[in-house]
This record gives structure tokens, C-alpha cells and sequence, in this order.
């Protein structure tokens, strides 16, 4: 009897062999479509550190150049102080590759907190260039305030940093910090040498966003890090070596 007397339809070798195409194609489109959609989130995560850039330009303005300073008490910190120049949205906060809580300390695929009190319940995945801030630890010397930094840093507006991804909501990176022992989970000792660490995250291909007083935001390598502006007396140069 010829095949064409029966209802029409695919043989079982047929059905395997669309199948093994389809699943082929599927193989091959694969990984352009997981980069398609890491390249996504980077940029989604620019943008939110160039979002967070102008929030702090925003208050500076409102506030004849000065900024608050470091208070670890509720609405006192940056994200109560900044919110509402992001319609208290802390989305935006968070990165999209970085945004599983970790309830603590972050890490490149984890973001810090929430945590109560200063932290207002919150979690994060970036961190905010301490420098910038008129007082508190490490922070103490008045020319490394934002009240003068950034009226005298305009011409280098553009390499002086706001927010990056990190691993804990701040810190004060100096050109002589140590090279990181890894990139995943940093060592976040609070002490003079460490700080850089804190943003030294394989986040993105071994580096992070960064944006900058004059609102832009750019992704920067880890190594590149100690090539920013961090403070006015930063000396920008390479990584130093433990």
C-alpha cells in the first residue's frame, strides 16, 4: 500500500530528526541569547549608578555644595538621605546581577543587606565613594570633603567616583590599597590598605560601573580602579601588590 493512501504525518525517524535540529539551533542561539541578556543588565545597572550619580549632584545643589555627613542612624545614611531623589524606589539600588540579599556582607553575585537601623531595611549592591562626605572615620580631613572636593575637581569631573558596584554600602579607596586575594568575596577589613577591595568585584567580566560627579557612568576594569580620582590627594597609578 503506498504511503500516500494513509492520513499524512511524520514517520518516528523523521520526528527525531526535527528534533535534533530544533535542539541543535536552540544549542547554537543559546549562548548569544545569555549574552544578549547579560549585556542587558550591565547596561541596566549603568544606568542606575548614573541615576544615583545625579542624585548626589541633585542634593549638592539644593544644599550650596555640601553634603551630609556619615550618621549611622535611620534616614541618615545615603539611601534615607538620597532617596527621594529617586522616589524612594530602592530598585534602583540593586543591581540586577547582584540583587539575592545576603542579609550581611555582599559579594560579586550577592547584595548587602537588608539590614535595620541605619540601613533602613534595605539592600544593595553598590557603594558609595566615602570621600565624598564631609565627616566621620577616615573621612576626618576637610580637603578630602565634597563641601570643596568637587567645586575644585570639575576639570576632572568626569574620573572622580560617586557609586560603584560593591560589596558593603561604602568606602575610601586610596592609591595605596592592596590588590584583592580574590574577586568573588573580598577582604573587607574596615582599615587604611582595604578599602579599594570593596569594590574590586568580578561582577561584570572583572569589572564594575562606576559613575562619576558629572553624571556619567562607565564600566571600568578592577585594575583601572586605581587610575580614578578617588580623593584630592589620590595619586592615580596601578594596583599595589601585597
Amino acid at each position: 500500500m503506498k504511503r500516500s493512501d494513509h492520513h499524512a504525518g511524520f514517520t518516528l525517524m523523521e520526528l527525531l530528526v526535527v528534533i535534533s535540529i530544533i535542539t541543535l539551533l536552540i544549542s547554537l542561539i543559546q549562548p548569544s541569547l545569555q549574552n544578549a541578556r547579560r549585556h542587558a543588565r550591565t547596561v541596566q545597572c549603568s544606568t542606575q549608578v548614573a541615576q544615583m550619580a545625579w542624585a548626589v549632584v541633585n542634593y549638592a545643589d539644593e544644599n550650596r555644595g555640601r553634603m551630609f555627613p556619615i550618621v549611622h542612624a535611620e534616614r541618615q545614611y545615603w539611601m534615607g538621605k538620597l532617596g527621594p531623589y529617586w522616589n524612594e524606589d530602592h530598585r534602583l539600588i540593586v543591581c540586577p546581577d547582584a540583587s539575592t540579599p545576603s542579609n550581611g556582607l555582599g559579594d560579586a553575585r550577592r547584595a548587602w543587606g537588608p539590614g535595620g537601623g541605619w540601613m533602613d531595611n534595605l539592600k544593595g549592591s553598590y557603594g558609595m565613594n566615602l570621600w565624598l562626605l564631609p565627616a566621620g572615620a577616615f573621612a576626618s580631613d576637610a580637603s578630602m570633603t565634597q563641601a570643596g572636593y568637587i567645586r575644585q575637581m570639575d576639570a576632572a569631573a568626569s574620573n572622580v567616583p560617586v557609586f560603584g558596584d560593591s560589596q558593603w554600602v561604602g568606602a575610601w579607596p586610596d592609591d595605596q590599597d592592596l590588590w584583592p586575594s580574590n574577586f568573588i568575596t573580598p577582604p573587607n577589613n574596615h582599615a587604611k590598605g582595604y578599602f579599594m577591595n570593596r569594590f574590586c568585584l568580578d561582577r561584570h567580566s572583572m569589572a564594575i560601573n562606576v559613575s562619576f560627579i558629572d553624571g556619567s557612568a562607565r564600566q571600568v576594569t578592577i585594575g583601572d580602579l586605581w587610575k580614578l580620582k578617588w580623593h584630592q590627594a589620590f595619586k592615580p597609578g596601578e594596583p599595589v601588590m601585597p
